[in-house]
């Protein structure tokens, strides 16, 4: 019999125990890092500098020094997007998805508006862009292996029902089931990319861009791939470690 006093002195303990906080999911975090969006903030807000400039008369080579800088930087945040979903912003993305016109509403890059300060607010969106560019692939660095849904990695480990696995179906074409960690994981990834693309990677290598109209809350999602080699290499990759 354990005596009470002992029973008292080790209760917190026990209750810290069961407290504890369940495990995330293998795989990036399920929110946008937000020392990701704070770069992306900074390259949207130099980059969109000429639209909130006014400036009547701009050369032809800065404005298509503009355009190449938000071309660049649109690649950047599509890749961000599909991985975090609507989570992503610059804000020029509205709550349903939506492109909307950027304003900038806090203070402007430059004092001044005029050729002088465009051309250094597109210096200084260059190495914003670069640095957001830079901090993305560090933190994605470890989708260069293995199946990955968003920010989650398909993995043996706590993600796939032990007792569903996974099934093949049509040619081409894998069922993951997920436990109830998984599934709820799975839930709050196809939420933030609800109508959005949502990048299912393998080794690194987006194979395929499913949207969503609807959130997935069954814990099964069909993944489909081109050709037998990628799906034996997708079908192995459920098999490994997380």
């Amino acid at each position: 019999m354990i005596h009470p006093a002992l029973l008292s002195a080790f209760a917190p303990l026990l209750l810290a125990k069961g407290a504890a906080p369940a495990a995330p999911v293998p795989g990036l975090p399920l929110a946008y890092p937000a020392e990701l969006q704070a770069r992306l903030t900074e390259a949207r807000r130099f980059t969109g500098f000429i639209d909130n400039c006014g400036l009547k008369k701009v050369l032809l080579a800065t404005r298509r020094r503009y355009v190449d800088l938000g071309e660049r930087l649109d690649k950047a945040i599509g890749r961000d997007r599909g991985i975090w979903g609507l989570q992503v912003k610059g804000h020029d993305l509205d709550s349903r998805g939506v492109e909307m016109f950027w304003t900038d509403k806090t203070d402007k890059a430059f004092a001044a508006c005029s050729v002088a300060t465009l051309n250094q607010s597109a210096a200084q969106a260059a190495k914003a862009i670069s640095a957001y560019e830079a901090a993305s692939a560090a933190a994605t660095a470890p989708m260069a292996q293995g199946l990955w849904i968003g920010p989650v990695r398909v993995c043996k480990a706590d993600i796939i029902a032990r007792q569903s696995g996974v099934m093949r179906q049509a040619p081409g074409t894998l069922t993951v089931a997920f436990d109830q960690r998984g599934t709820k994981a799975l839930r709050q990834v196809s939420v933030n990319s609800l109508r959005l693309p949502i990048a299912v990677r393998l080794d690194g290598r987006v194979v395929a861009e499913p949207i969503l109209g609807d959130p997935i809350d069954s814990g099964r999602i069909l993944v489909p791939f081109t050709g037998a080699a990628q799906l034996n290499r997708a079908a192995a990759a459920l098999a490994e470690a997380c």
